[in-house]
């Protein structure tokens, strides 16, 4: 998890070695059917700064399921393309940035998902944690501009999911009309490192072992081996001073990106999404039918009904019957 890799680098082996056994243990468990058919190429800039993305594959697949354990339930999301899907835009670019350790599996659906229901040409920005250099993935924002301005699209969407927020963002305010949205977006670091700590180890027989003094340490040592500041991840400050055409989608249940603080922006370009009972694993992996309609919706411009061949549909694993319906 988020704060573990952290950690890593500021505390003793012993420390180290402990945190590593932790986050294999608190790995989401997630499955899917599609294979590994997706390219992975680079995009460069100018100053020859690259980074890795993932681009669809050329055979789309048109059904899609994938089964992700939460709190010990187990949630399937199925969805089945109609053939009556968007036509292929090459104009229209969207980039996913994911949340740190987001699994290969979700991201690939969306992917897919996503490429089906708006015809756009859809990329996955490597994870902030997948980057040579961990900076809260901010080496991701000269290279995707330098794309997006040589490619020259009439329309351009920007997904960030949790941390992918902070990448997401700074593109968006060197893009002219660009939409931002953001997903469980990470708002504050220290809040969301303590969070996850609370969340999953608090109660554990280890934690003695880890102060959270040790974790307050950790985040400044990523701040400073980021070479970032905390104003330069302030999405919401940022936002204030410069609004954007922005969606924002956000759960009271998540304690890891806190609802209440979008309470003070009061900006006629931002619309808010609050879905209840979400936490912050459904909302970064768009576990929820009404989020995903809302979602999409957003993206098309007209409101999406929720179905099989739009949204797809999530039951619980149980539910043998769930997504075979028309």
């Amino acid at each position: 998890m988020l704060f573990l890799f952290f950690m890593a680098m500021s505390l003793s082996g012993c420390a180290r070695l402990i945190a590593y056994q932790i986050a294999t243990q608190h790995t989401p468990s997630v499955s899917g059917n599609l294979s590994e058919t997706f390219k992975t190429s680079r995009l460069c800039s100018t100053s020859s700064e690259c980074i890795r993305v993932q681009r669809s594959p050329d055979i789309a697949v048109s059904q899609m399921e994938f089964s992700l354990t939460i709190n010990n339930k187990t949630k399937v999301w199925t969805f089945k393309d109609s053939g009556r899907g968007s036509t292929s835009d090459g104009r229209h670019l969207i980039f996913i940035f994911p949340g740190y350790g987001t699994a290969k599996a979700i991201v690939a659906m969306h992917q897919q998902w996503l490429t089906l229901m708006t015809g756009a040409d859809v990329i996955v920005v490597e994870s902030a944690d997948s980057a040579e250099h961990f900076a809260f993935g901010l080496n991701a924002v000269t290279p995707i501009v330098s794309a997006i301005e040589e490619q020259k699209p009439t329309k351009v969407d920007l997904i960030g999911i949790s941390m992918g927020s902070v990448a997401a963002f700074h593109i968006a305010s060197k893009i002219e009309g660009a939409r931002l949205h953001l997903i469980a977006p990470m708002t504050d670091f220290h809040h969301s490192t303590l969070a996850l700590w609370n969340i999953l180890h608090r109660d554990k027989v280890y934690s003695s072992f880890i102060s959270k003094q040790n974790i307050e340490d950790a985040v400044a040592i990523v701040y400073s081996n980021a070479k970032a500041e905390e104003s330069d991840i302030d999405i919401i400050g940022k936002l204030k001073q410069s609004p954007l055409t922005t969606y924002v989608y956000t759960s009271p249940a998540d304690r890891v990106a806190l609802e209440r603080d979008w309470e003070l922006v009061n900006s006629s370009g931002i619309t808010q999404h609050s879905f209840p009972n979400l936490n912050h694993l459904e909302m970064s992996s768009l576990m929820d039918e009404k989020l995903l309609a809302r979602f999409v919706s957003n993206l098309l411009n007209t409101d999406v009904e929720r179905s099989l061949h739009t949204t797809g549909v999530i039951c619980e694993s149980n539910q043998k019957t769930c997504g075979k319906g028309s």
